[in-house]
């Protein structure tokens, strides 16, 4: 349902403010459209700053990557009014003709509404993430009309593996979203891509191949052009209110040549998945089409990398289309076949789903023909992308973001846990002028633990091993009870701040010889709370890998 209403807003607004429907965008009078377009950018600046001033502080709106970063670092855990926020102005600007996509705010939205269920049920932190996955491929299945390809999405993209306890509610999920969406009777524009079979020979790989290596520079051409408008922006510190308006005279400058890159793009894409050449529809060379490619990848990307919400997914749709139609006319291959050749390398290398993306192109073409070959490109494309920019842009942005993606699950785990969770809160401790009969008890008392010092303000000063008492088995008796327990006292080989990770706790014990560690509750006051053995580290590490492996089973 939070599909669907996202959709209507943005196709009830964009007639009343420009006079038409998308497919009519541009045809207009420029100067009109330029206005349009730079009130727009008014509106989203004028968002920012009040996010920033009455929300949560934050200076963006959020999309998909804030999706894999709830998984990696939040326990699946979103803010369902961030998402609300970022669903509304992503309409706004779809209403004004920004070139930006739809399918990147309905999939945020769809994991927040997830995500907030499975808070409100508190079923942990694995239930929670599955609901996540599933409000994710509800989204899709109701975007694309392909509850298969939504499953597979929200696997492969968002918890990045498939989980067997996750995929009967992700399914359900999927078939349920595209059910409501097709009972409110809204099918996907591409569905008039059904088509026979279109056969191919197998001399024309190599070019379905070369369409791919193509799509892989294009994509990350868009990915890296967004990346570096936002840093540029950033560098000359330019006000974030201001941003939007800028990405909109942008825009409004290469709409002046290119009216077909405004909005999302869907009739010239919609004409192409019809199987009829663009060509018919515009008179354009193979120059002609990658040029369009070449603006809307401009136009999409400054829109993006300056703070217009809006998904990447209908722009890398849109340039993947012109490449593969520019593609058929200079190849001997099949015109329809090229076209989602190119479509799928883009869109699969910017959004990081190869096995989602050639299940799409199955899904809404019925065509095995047009499988098979999309998975050719889809391939190259992706073996390129990923040894040159990043897995998809979605992780490209969390690494701008210093979030580390290498870290393994156990590790993320461990980080999610402080020293204090595992710690004894009751260590075994005295003042320096205990005697030695009391440090003896002390210890045995402790299991043979060490007794650490403290002073008057409970401050730890140094610690007493269980070697050091056994050293003075054979001290005449009378010596033993002038003994001190500073007297026995060796300075502090390490100990562990209370609210340190586990796993960066685990790297400062690894060379720790002795059996228990004083944690402290900071370091610079020094006092002591606690203490924590190797067992102790021993079985959360374990409890991590556990649930680790719960999480894939």
């Amino acid at each position: 349902m939070g599909t669907i209403l996202f959709r209507k807003i943005f196709t009830w607004a964009l007639p009343f403010l420009y006079g038409t429907d998308i497919g009519g965008l541009g045809r207009g009078d420029w100067g009109t459209t330029a206005c349009m377009l730079l009130a727009g950018g008014c509106v989203i600046g004028l968002s920012l700053t009040l996010l920033k001033n009455l929300g949560s502080g934050e200076t963006r709106f959020h999309g998909p990557a804030d999706v894999i970063h709830s998984i990696l670092e939040r326990d699946g855990r979103m803010p369902v009014g961030q998402a609300i926020s970022s669903a509304i102005v992503s309409s706004i600007a779809i209403s004004f003709a920004a070139p930006v996509g739809r399918y990147g705010p309905a999939v945020h939205l769809g994991a927040s509404l997830g995500s907030l269920v499975g808070q409100w049920l508190k079923i942990g932190r694995s239930g929670v993430q599955t609901l996540l996955a599933a409000g994710v491929a509800a989204a899709i299945g109701a975007s694309f009309d392909a509850p298969i390809a939504g499953v597979l999405f929200a696997h492969e993209v968002m918890i990045g593996h498939f989980a067997l306890r996750a995929f009967a509610p992700v399914t359900v999920a999927a078939i349920v979203g595209t059910a409501v969406a097709r009972a409110w009777h809204y099918d996907y524009f591409l569905l008039s891509g059904h088509s026979a079979e279109v056969p191919f020979e197998l001399p024309q790989l190599p070019w379905f191949a070369l369409i791919g290596l193509a799509g892989g520079f294009l994509s990350i051409g868009l990915m890296w052009t967004t990346i570096h408008c936002g840093r540029l922006a950033t560098s000359l510190k330019i006000p974030i209110p201001l941003q939007p308006v800028l990405a909109m005279a942008i825009t409004a400058g290469i709409a002046a040549f290119a009216p077909e890159i405004l909005g999302l793009g869907e009739e010239l894409v919609g004409t192409s998945m019809a199987m009829t050449p663009v060509t018919d529809h515009l008179g354009a060379g193979a120059l002609a089409l990658l040029g369009l490619a070449a603006a809307k990848l401009v136009a999409s990307a400054a829109c993006l990398g300056l703070r217009i919400p809006g998904g990447i997914f209908a722009p890398a749709l849109f340039i993947g289309t012109m490449l593969g139609s520019a593609a058929a006319q200079v190849i001997d291959a099949p015109y329809a076949i090229c076209t989602l050749v190119g479509m799928g390398a883009v869109i699969s290398s910017v959004v990081g789903a190869p096995l989602a993306t050639i299940l799409i192109v199955f899904e809404l073409t019925g065509n095995y023909e047009a499988a098979t070959a999309a998975m050719v490109g889809v391939v190259v494309a992706n073996a390129v992308v990923t040894r040159v920019f990043a897995r998809s842009f979605f992780h490209r942005q969390l690494r701008e973001w210093k979030v580390n993606l290498d870290r393994s699950p156990e590790a993320r785990l461990l980080s999610r846990r402080t020293v204090s969770e595992i710690m004894l809160d009751k260590p075994v401790s005295t003042l320096p002028e205990a005697s030695f009969e009391e440090v003896q008890k002390l210890a045995a008392a402790n299991d043979g633990l060490e007794v650490f010092l403290t002073d008057k303000d409970g401050r730890l000063t140094h610690l007493i091993q269980p070697c050091d008492l056994l050293a003075r088995w054979d001290t005449p008796p009378e010596e033993l009870q002038n003994l001190k327990a500073h007297d026995l006292a060796k300075p502090l080989r390490g100990y562990l701040a209370a609210d340190m990770s586990l796993r960066v706790a685990l790297k400062g014990v690894q060379n720790f010889r002795g059996v228990a560690l004083p944690i402290v509750g900071d370091t610079d006051s020094m006092q002591l709370v606690g203490q924590v053995t190797e067992a102790d580290f021993i079985r959360a590490y374990n409890d991590a890998v556990s649930e680790a492996h719960a999480e894939r089973s």
